[in-house]
């Protein structure tokens, strides 16, 4: 019967939801789920929940410093749940912040005709002072031989 109304006709949910009705004075709205809204016209907004963050406990500093002087650090991290989030803390703390030795400048070469080499020397230097450092890499004393 085309002259047959139904509650639906007054257009009664809203947001582009679905209204069926069994009578014409009962409707029933069923609201689309991409659109977030509820009710009994769909015409309740719901917001998206926000996530309840939970930090987990900082786990150990790392053990081994990233420099050997001149300053370092180690590193710490502790992470959120749900890790979904990405919401990872990291923390740290300067280490091993004394300065590295340095060699200083060759000696002038010292030549030796007798033995046909040169001989050259150089003092291992700690934060500016000789003799008390914990070491530079490599020799302190070079020795050229000049025979061919």
């Amino acid at each position: 019967d085309l002259g047959a109304t139904s509650a639906c006709t007054s257009l009664p949910c809203k947001h582009n939801s679905w209204c069926t009705a069994p009578d014409e004075q009962q409707y029933v709205c069923t609201c689309r789920v991409e659109e977030m809204f509820e009710g009994d016209t769909c015409e309740t907004y719901v917001a998206e929940p926000t996530p309840t963050i939970t930090m987990q406990n900082w786990q150990p500093w790392s053990s081994d410093c990233t420099a050997q002087c001149d300053g370092g650090r180690h590193v710490r991290v502790r992470s959120c749940v749900p890790e979904s989030l990405h919401c990872n803390d990291i923390e740290y703390k300067e280490c091993n912040t004394q300065p590295c030795p340095v060699w200083s400048r060759w000696s002038e070469t010292t030549y030796s005709l007798s033995t046909m080499t040169g001989t050259r020397q150089r003092v291992c230097l700690y934060d500016g002072l000789a003799g008390i450092s914990p070491g530079c890499e490599g020799q302190n004393t070079e020795t050229v031989d000049y025979q061919q």
